[in-house]
């Protein structure tokens, strides 16, 4: 249950904190400001304690003071103190921890969505594996860069002979050359049952779908038992992204006789 204030403070009341311009309707506080008025007074009494004695003040009093507001702010937040510190703003902290990792080739990348209308600072798990750029950026900017996408990370189909067909492939070499299709989900029930779910495009037929399992068997050339369903969309996974390839199939349920990986 969300608590609710008995007497919940007036927008008037709550603008009168800040010294924002009573004719502007200012909806962002994230971005650049805007600052309490209480928060200025404060900063204000720090910069004078500053000035009166700037060598004690750096060196004496603002090291544990740091310390003392971070173990406030912890407890807020429930973390530790000391996993706790502070930064200039959200940039530098993100480029603090970039720089403390090792990258290494095909590396797989959690990175914001921005491709959606909304951005929020969440590092989404989006399956893609990259290689690192050792070259920093024209633009001047110290920030770690990608030089290439070497591919995702999807499931793998195995085969009852042994054989392990990456899920990868069929993203880059069956899904997005089948241009009557807008959308394809490859599902693995059994060693030998696969589901195939898609979502027609504009002017698709019956020719795209022969194409679809042409494509298809190029990979799986044993015979297999195929089912098509068209649907109207395919849905999202709580991650937010759409899976191309699906195996309820592990490893171990194959015969046991050599591997061939199909790429």
């Amino acid at each position: 249950m969300t608590p609710v204030l008995a007497n919940p403070p007036s927008c008037t009341v709550s603008r009168e904190e800040w010294l924002l311009d009573p004719e502007v309707a200012f909806l962002n506080h994230g971005s650049f400001g805007a600052t309490p008025r209480a928060v200025l007074a404060e900063q204000e009494r720090w910069r004078t304690l500053m000035e009166r004695r700037p060598t004690h003040f750096m060196d004496r009093e603002l090291p544990p003071a740091l310390r003392a507001a971070a173990a406030r702010l912890a407890a807020f937040v429930g973390a530790r103190a000391e996993d706790l510190v502070f930064v200039e703003n959200a940039t530098a902290g993100c480029n603090a921890v970039l720089r403390s990792l090792s990258f290494a080739p095909s590396d797989e990348i959690l990175v914001t969505d921005l491709l959606n209308y909304g951005m929020p600072l969440i590092r989404y798990r989006i399956n893609d594996c990259a290689i690192p750029a050792s070259a920093p950026c024209a633009c001047g900017r110290g920030f770690p860069l990608i030089k290439k996408i070497a591919g995702r990370t999807t499931d793998n189909f195995y085969l009852a002979n042994g054989n392990v067909v990456p899920g990868v492939a069929l993203t880059n070499r069956v899904i997005q050359v089948c241009p009557g299709l807008k959308k394809v989900q490859v599902i693995q029930n059994t060693l030998s049952d696969f589901h195939i779910r898609y979502v027609p495009g504009p002017g698709f037929s019956a020719s795209d779908l022969a194409l679809l399992g042409s494509k298809l068997r190029v990979f799986f050339p044993d015979p297999l038992q195929w089912t098509f369903e068209e649907v109207p969309e395919i849905a999202r996974e709580r991650s937010g992204k759409t899976r191309f390839c699906i195996s309820h199939v592990k490893r171990n349920e194959t015969n046991p006789v050599p591997e061939e990986t199909r790429a």
